[in-house]
């Protein structure tokens, strides 16, 4: 009798994981009709992600909306800055794999 090959049990993080992501920049960026400036020291601020096995991106995520959640400018929605900063919090592997997933419009 042929063995049965059984999956092994899940983590109970994976059920906490969702198995797809939308990201919101697969659309364009909100349109901006007043000029603004993005800080240097903004940018240094912001927690970087390299996409490690040992890193969560949701955790990074969390993060990010924690400096995000400072941050205000005259006439500049939130998602709108979101979008501009968030791809300043990417670094290496983790900034080519956004590069090659979406197709982000000015």
């Amino acid at each position: 009798m042929a063995e049965e090959q059984t999956s092994p049990p899940k983590q109970l993080k994976e059920y906490f994981t969702p198995a797809t992501y939308d990201s919101p920049t697969r659309t364009h960026m909100p349109t901006v009709t007043v000029p603004f400036e993005i800080k240097h020291s903004l940018i240094q601020m912001l927690p970087s992600f390299y996409v490690l096995e040992s890193k969560n991106p949701f955790k990074h995520v969390d993060a990010f909306l924690d400096i995000c959640s400072t941050v205000f400018l005259n006439n500049i929605s939130d998602d709108a800055l979101h979008l501009r900063l968030f791809l300043f919090s990417l670094k290496d592997r983790a900034k080519g794999w956004l590069d090659t997933k979406t197709n982000i419009t000015t």
